[in-house]
């Protein structure tokens, strides 16, 4: 009887530790690298000195060098207790190091270069290389509509600009800001006077968001906005021809998705 119950209690013993250790592995080990590659799985070795040990989710074992790693989360998950439950932060993933697209739609609020209050739209996409979560560079085009009466009294401008982006904070939530230049290319004439043809070409662009990322894709922002653009205009009653150089200053709001 004394037998039977010192392996029962030995038995008891190796067991209990088993178990803790398969609730520990409800866990996941996030680690972050100065690069911006992120590694999920179990941290078997994390030496002072040494080099980091991970067995990622599909059992493969890496060594990370102690220097290049920016940050360490572990994930746990939905855990209740006494009908209460606890719910972790989700983990910051978003990627600062690589190539970015950047797509949105905004609104273009201000006065007209014929002093009224009006409302045109602008849509753009972007391409670039995030070298950091600070900077990252790019190109894009769009197309701008300072005026509701497009092909009316004014004539839209295709943006081809160059930008600089960069998020300011490692947060899922974080501020960022876009400074963009180029040119705004305009073509086509409008005929809004009796006798006046004009003759619409474009200039150069300037402008600037604030804004906010939320999570990894989708962004707020608001910014100003500068866009030259001139008007070639000729009488066909007395042939007499002049040029209006006309400078939109617009405050811009709008929504943006980064893929």
């Amino acid at each position: 009887m004394r037998y039977c119950l010192s392996i029962f209690y030995l038995l008891l013993a190796t067991w209990l530790p088993a178990q803790q250790h398969d609730a520990a592995t409800g866990c996941t080990d996030i680690v972050y690298l100065k690069g911006g590659s992120v590694y999920r799985g179990k941290i078997l070795e994390n030496p002072d000195n040494g080099p980091l040990v991970i067995q990622t989710w599909s059992g493969l074992t890496l060594h990370l060098p102690a220097a290049k790693i920016r940050r360490i989360v572990q994930h746990c998950p939905e855990a209740s207790k006494g009908g209460k439950s606890s719910f972790a932060p989700q983990p910051y993933t978003f990627r600062e190091r690589g190539w970015y697209n950047a797509t949105g739609m905004s609104v273009l609020a201000g006065r007209s270069w014929w002093n009224e209050n009006v409302t045109g739209f602008s849509l753009y996409n972007s391409t670039g290389y995030l070298f950091s979560r600070w900077l990252g560079v790019g190109i894009g085009l769009g197309v701008d509509a300072y005026s509701p009466y497009v092909s009316q009294i004014n004539q839209a401008t295709y943006p081809v600009f160059a930008e600089a982006r960069g998020y300011l904070m490692a947060k899922n939530m974080a501020p960022f800001y876009n400074l963009s230049a180029g040119w705004g290319f305009a073509g086509g004439k409008t005929n809004p006077r009796p006798g006046y043809v004009d003759d619409w070409r474009g200039g150069w662009l300037l402008q600037g968001r604030l804004g906010y990322r939320l999570g990894n894709h989708f962004t707020v922002f608001g910014g100003l906005r500068f866009q030259r653009q001139d008007r070639v205009w000729s009488n066909t009653w007395d042939q007499s021809v002049g040029k209006d150089r006309i400078l939109h200053r617009r405050f811009e709001f709008g929504l943006g998705l980064l893929l």
